[in-house]
């Protein structure tokens, strides 16, 4: 994580990913979460995950990033393999206790190798900002995953998405957002509030 990102940011940018995925699921323990980059918006989401008692693997290519994320404590600690990775995650799904792995490494060589291996992740969010990850993260859809755009998703203040597992989104702005919430929550569809930077 870059140390040009203020204290109070990293907070509310952790707040924001806690909202997030307290809106799509109250108890995250047991559960894997696949986050891809450790800039800062991916570094507070690996925190909220550990907040919500999530397993959260974050991918990370550039080694000064990941060492970063460290640091500031975004991941318990950093390996260089998923065989690493898994390892360490394994016990603590079972458990249902709460862990933050980085893995440093080509995004597109570990996502294969998540893929080759049927790993199956919860939820995918991408803050790598680069459409190079959209086919393998398609394909954890196509396995049960649920991919979350949190860039689109914090663009407006107040915006509600809806987000299905095939990626539709359906979004809410403005005084409509509550109108929204009512009509998706009770049809027991997954809704989450996105805030502005």
């Amino acid at each position: 994580m870059s140390s040009s990102a203020p204290a109070t940011d990293l907070q509310s940018l952790t707040l924001r990913s806690f909202t997030v995925l307290h809106q799509l699921h109250s108890n995250w323990g047991g559960k894997l979460i696949l986050s891809i980059g450790l800039n800062p918006k991916g570094a507070a989401f690996a925190f909220a995950s550990n907040i919500a008692g999530a397993v959260c693997l974050a991918l990370e290519e550039d080694p000064a990033t990941a060492r970063g994320a460290l640091r500031s404590g975004a991941c318990d600690f950093v390996v260089n393999s998923l065989d690493e990775a898994l390892r360490a995650m394994k016990n603590e799904v079972r458990r249902h206790l709460p862990i933050s792995v980085g893995l440093q490494g080509s995004y597109a060589e570990v996502l294969a190798e998540l893929l080759e291996r049927g790993v199956a992740p919860q939820l995918v969010a991408d803050f790598s900002g680069g459409p190079a990850n959209c086919a393998a993260i398609e394909t954890l859809q196509t396995q049960g995953s649920l991919a979350l755009d949190f860039f689109e998703f914090t663009k407006k203040l107040g915006r509600i998405v809806h987000v299905l597992p095939a990626t539709t989104n359906v979004a809410f702005g403005g005084d409509d957002w509550k109108k929204g919430y009512d009509l998706l929550r009770p049809a027991g569809m997954l809704v989450a509030y996105g805030f502005a930077n």
